[in-house]
């Protein structure tokens, strides 16, 4: 089966094709192999399905989805009120430090956005000095959060940790060079 492809799709982006799965009532991964027609990455060749039913092609691109978790993250913070803030400028320099980071991933300076999430921006709003993985670097804590709201440290470290793991899979994903 041949299938159209996004005009977005970009080579080397992870394809995943979902069934439905009438019994359970949710998609299931389908087990076929899928692969982008290269070099027109217009459509993808699905093969091996033998029997009809209901498909889903789900592309992975970490670019976009990394763009859309600091979308995420700036809604967040834009939500915050002004006793969420240890200082109300604070929530601005944030902001700008975000597009910063944006800026930097358009320009595909993924290692500078990556690292000046990591390591100026989330200990920033979390408190805590730890990567992705929840790993403490440093002592493990900075000692003036700007957000003095525990709760919303766990709920944007969260955030953080999605775009820090999707602007990782870009320094793979997105510099891989086609044969």
């Amino acid at each position: 089966m041949v299938v159209p492809l996004p005009l977005s799709y970009k080579h080397g982006d992870n394809v995943t094709l979902l069934a439905w799965n009438s019994t359970s009532n949710s998609w299931v991964d389908s087990g076929f192999f899928v692969r982008a027609e290269w070099p027109t990455n217009t459509t993808a060749t699905i093969y091996d399905i033998m029997h009809l039913s209901i498909y889903a092609l789900i592309i992975y691109n970490a670019f976009s989805f990394a763009k859309y978790e600091l979308s995420t993250l700036t809604t967040m913070l834009n939500a915050t009120s002004s006793s969420s803030w240890s200082r109300l400028c604070q929530k601005q320099v944030i902001l700008d430090k975000i597009g910063i980071v944006c800026e930097l991933l358009d320009g595909g300076d993924y290692s500078l956005a990556y690292d000046k999430l990591l390591h100026d921006i989330k200990p920033k709003l979390t408190g805590l000095k730890m990567d992705e993985n929840g790993e403490p670097w440093g002592n493990g804590a900075f000692k003036h959060p700007w957000i003095v709201d525990l709760t919303l440290h766990t709920m944007l470290g969260s955030a953080i940790d999605a775009a820090l793991a999707d602007m990782d899979a870009c320094k793979d994903q997105l510099r891989w060079v086609p044969p």
